[in-house]
């Protein structure tokens, strides 16, 4: 197995399906399922690492008569692209960003050829995806929860989510980056979700987001 494999052995149908315009378009069927169902009024969306991006990018697109609040697991504010080469310079990656990203540029749409195991369209739709006017246009409570040691997306990419919702006086967006915990919301071992999740629940309450502050 190559070092840049993650031993996802997928077909084409897979890899054709695992794109951000495919995943947003799956969970805009699922909404308007739900919406045409029994759920009458809005709903919370939830997502983790990418499908965090996803969430919010659903909630931008449909309002918030339809999506009231959305909660965030480990998805930040910077591109994909900028967030692997932080994670490189830190020595944290088995590939070569660098060369990665070449290898994508020079066949963007093929879902046969790989690196790190997902295919190159895979890559192309979420590189250079930009979180920051998403969550402008998202224009309702919004929690992210960030731990500050993950390794799979660095504490930077909440930080500047964090300064730039700040700058624009967005009080409705909360970035919540919980001390020692990795990508998983684990420290050291213990899971903290349990914990984070009943403070979650509170805020979903209308209660107050959870506080940063206290040590989990």
């Amino acid at each position: 197995m190559a070092d840049s494999d993650l031993g996802l052995l997928c077909s084409d149908a897979f890899h054709r399906a695992s794109t951000a315009p495919a995943i947003l378009a799956r969970n805009r069927t699922a909404l308007a399922w739900l919406k045409q169902g029994a759920q009458a009024g809005p709903v919370t969306l939830f997502g983790v690492s990418e499908g965090g991006g996803i969430a919010v990018a659903l909630a931008a697109e449909v309002g918030a008569k339809t999506v009231d609040r959305v909660v965030v697991v480990g998805s930040g504010g910077m591109p994909l692209r900028e967030s692997l080469r932080l994670l490189a310079r830190r020595g944290t990656l088995p590939i070569d960003v660098e060369a990665a990203f070449a290898e994508v540029a020079a066949d963007p749409a093929s879902i046969s050829r790989t690196v790190f195991g997902h295919s190159h369209a895979y890559w192309s739709s979420f590189l250079d995806v930009d979180p920051l006017p998403l969550y402008r246009r998202a224009r309702m409570p919004i929690l992210v929860l960030f731990g500050a040691e993950d390794e799979s997306v660095p504490v930077e990419s909440a930080r500047h989510l964090q300064e730039a919702m700040a700058a624009e006086g967005r009080n409705d967006v909360s970035v919540l980056i919980v001390p020692g915990a990795d990508h998983a919301l684990r420290r050291g071992g213990h899971d903290l979700k349990p914990q984070l999740l009943w403070q979650v629940g509170r805020w979903l309450k209308g209660g107050s987001a959870p506080d940063g502050s206290r040590r989990l």
